[in-house]
């Protein structure tokens, strides 16, 4: 720091100041997307990871939930999707287990609670509440099949 002020002449003090994050980043949104997604997008309440991590790709960016829309209406193939696997799913994944809205029910299984179909009903009641991400679950319902995760996934894999 004093080196800084020695060669411009001028000083410099920090302030720590508080910063927004993006909303795709708060825990309480990814957990709640993640119950919602058991919730409407996945058969008996149970999921693969393979199949959360593509969900999770698509509903974050409009260009993605419509590129996921595009292929399993099949206007596109599997192979022109780049899916991303983002870390901060797992993190929210081991949120949502210690606060019992989900269950790891083998290998790379998860299953939604009775504690997390109570948080995505009332998410799902609350008109004003992830307007856009509910309406693509809608879209999606249970399209996303492990078959088609396979396929989208194949070249990766």
């Amino acid at each position: 720091m004093k080196l800084l002020e020695e060669l411009t002449g001028a000083s410099f003090r920090f302030s720590a100041r508080p910063i927004a994050i993006p909303p795709d980043l708060r825990p309480v949104w990814r957990m709640t997307i993640l119950v919602l997604f058991l919730h409407r997008c996945c058969r008996q309440g149970k999921s693969s990871l393979k199949k959360l991590h593509v969900l999770n790709w698509a509903i974050r960016h409009p260009a993605s939930r419509q590129t996921l829309l595009d292929v399993l209406e099949g206007r596109v193939r599997p192979d022109r999707a780049i899916v991303r696997f983002d870390p901060a799913l797992n993190r929210a994944l081991d949120l949502a287990k210690g606060e019992e809205l989900v269950e790891q029910v083998s290998g790379d299984r998860f299953q939604i609670t009775a504690k997390g179909q109570l948080l995505a009903e009332e998410a799902m009641n609350d008109s004003a509440c992830l307007t856009s991400e509910k309406w693509f679950m809608s879209e999606v319902g249970s399209k996303v099949t492990e078959v088609k995760i396979n396929q989208l996934l194949g070249a990766v894999l």
